[in-house]
């Protein structure tokens, strides 16, 4: 009996202060919301931020091309380009007990094609060596890493990212498969499990 007028009596408040109720359960609604986004929000930029430390390495550096910003903020050179015979050059003068890698990045996003079908104009791409993946410790989903004598040889092979797997081959095997990439013909060697 207590139960049911503690019901009725409720009902009936709620009934004579409708705004005042409505009001109060969006105040709450939009503070529950709020907090919800805020600690998604942190979380999402810490596991960014430990990926990305993750990455570096505990002894990891880079040795690159030096930039600086103009007036009309295109990156200009301060110096030439490493080339390939550089870093090989490097390799084998500072033979390390560590993994060192030489990668280059494309300057400029570019679409990749595959039978007709067209990747986003923002692709990335990246020259790598076969050091680069276990280096920075990226996983392959499928396929293999690049080899030394492919390298070398400058064979026309690449390792695509998750994203482009998903979108130009859906649901069938990406490796061994061939696209279209500056102009070029290149043969699928391996997927990433991530997006780069």
């Amino acid at each position: 009996m207590l139960i049911k007028e503690i019901l009725k009596e409720s009902f009936h408040f709620l009934r004579k202060n409708a705004l005042r109720s409505s009001i109060t359960l969006i105040i709450i609604a939009i503070g529950i919301s709020a907090l919800v986004g805020i600690l998604t929000a942190i979380d999402g930029i810490e596991a960014s931020v430990i990926s990305n430390l993750n990455t570096l390495g505990a002894n990891t550096f880079e040795i690159g091309i030096k930039r600086t910003q103009t007036r009309s903020r295109q990156a200009n050179f301060t110096q030439n380009p490493i080339t390939i015979k550089q870093v090989r050059a490097f390799k084998e003068q500072y033979p390390l007990p560590t993994m060192m890698s030489g990668f280059v990045r494309l300057d400029r996003p570019i679409k990749i094609n595959r039978m007709g079908q067209t990747t986003n104009p923002n692709m990335q791409v990246i020259g790598i060596d076969e050091q680069y993946l276990p280096m920075y410790q990226y996983q392959l989903s499928d396929g293999r890493n690049f080899t030394r004598f492919e390298i070398e040889q400058a064979h026309q092979v690449v390792i695509i990212g998750k994203e482009i797997a998903d979108n130009l081959f859906k649901n069938e095997p990406a490796v061994g498969k061939h696209l279209i990439l500056l102009g070029s013909r290149f043969r699928i060697v391996g997927a990433l499990d991530e997006a780069v």
